[in-house]
């Protein structure tokens, strides 16, 4: 194997990283809230942290891809924003900083877990089900998981989501970029899963489809320093900040609050921040957040039908439901004529569905 390869691979770019550290590490460090041993480690080493030894693969072929392809042309972007430069987040780098977007939200641990929950909903009702029928004692299904045979087939299934990340980027560009910047004492922090999905609009529509990026309605929250968060909005149903303008300052602590809360509630292992001093906010909102996520993925049994041949057919669903938040923050808001559409679901474009679909097929 040469030597030049890279080993511990991250899953959220140190690049992403830095925006959380500040100049007494010249930006390399930062601290990190670990949540299963309920401690604070300070000064940790960004090259160490949010990665794991070959994540992707052994041979760099898609770490270098990522490096090349998502991250290094997004990085730019993003260095010009914390610099202070909105003006082309919703132009010429739209579709830059989209596909880095996307991507991330789909190459993290967490990504990898929730993909293989998702699968495993599936089974465990396909499993119910074939123990009920045949009269079978399986134990707890919970217990029984499928999951990839080996290490090189976890990457490969990694990978492969990951990739899709980026195709799925091509659904979004209906939507529109907006910057908040954080003016309160309050830093923003990241988790290990900075990507966070949400639609307001349909916070309480029960409806299995509601967390699709294909969803009138759809949120992207990334934060990109202690002090800037991206959003990504369907212009159609919200409104953030002045019109004309894509920035717009958080003065309120509370929507600081709220935004560091979806990192806490996306994370799977870690959060990291800058400041000391938000040792004990982290750990006082983490306590207020619980053990909840954004999204769980469920299954449902639906029916069954007694075939002429005497075999049995069942049908049941996999869905995801969205956690309802219950407080909405200041800095966006649903147009008046959007809200009746609250109560139904919808695609956003129903043309740019189909042309996915046939993209992934």
């Amino acid at each position: 194997m040469p030597s030049n390869i890279t080993k511990n691979q991250h899953y959220v770019p140190q690049f992403l990283l830095r925006g959380f550290s500040d100049d007494r590490s010249n930006f390399e460090k930062i601290s990190i809230f670990d949540f299963f041993k309920k401690e604070v480690r300070f000064d940790q080493s960004i090259a160490e942290v949010f990665s794991q030894n070959y994540f992707y693969d052994t041979d760099n072929e898609i770490e270098s891809f990522l490096s090349r392809e998502v991250e290094g042309p997004a990085a730019g972007v993003i260095d010009s924003v914390r610099k202070g430069d909105f003006s082309k987040i919703n132009g010429s780098s739209f579709s830059t900083v989209m596909g880095f977007v996307m991507c991330q939200e789909a190459r993290t641990a967490e990504a990898r877990d929730d993909g293989l929950n998702y699968i495993n909903a599936s089974f465990g009702q396909i499993l119910a089900d074939f123990s009920h029928f045949n009269d079978l004692d399986l134990g707890d299904i919970n217990e029984w998981r499928v999951t990839p045979s080996d290490k090189d087939s976890m990457r490969s299934f990694v990978v492969a989501r990951t990739l899709n990340g980026i195709i799925d980027s091509v659904a979004m560009k209906d939507l529109r970029f907006h910057i908040l910047c954080n003016e309160t004492e309050q830093e923003f922090i990241i988790s290990d899963h900075p990507v966070v999905r949400y639609n307001w609009l349909y916070r309480n529509l029960e409806d299995p489809r509601v967390s699709s990026i294909l969803a009138r309605g759809v949120q992207l929250f990334v934060p990109l320093s202690s002090s800037l968060y991206l959003c990504a909005y369907d212009p159609k149903v919200y409104k953030y900040g002045l019109k004309n303008s894509d920035s717009s300052s958080l003065i309120s602590i509370n929507d600081v609050e709220w935004l560091n809360k979806l990192q806490i509630l996306s994370a799977r292992s870690f959060v990291a921040f800058s400041a000391n001093k938000m040792k004990s906010t982290i750990i006082d909102l983490c306590q207020k957040c619980g053990e909840g996520k954004i999204y769980t993925r469920l299954s449902s049994h639906l029916g069954r039908e007694n075939m002429k041949n005497g075999d049995v057919k069942t049908t049941h669903m996999v869905y995801t439901k969205q956690l309802k938040l219950q407080t909405l923050p200041s800095f966006f808001k649903i147009i008046k004529k959007s809200k009746k559409l609250a109560s139904h679901f919808e695609v956003r474009n129903s043309d740019t569905a189909q042309a996915l679909q046939i993209l992934k097929q």
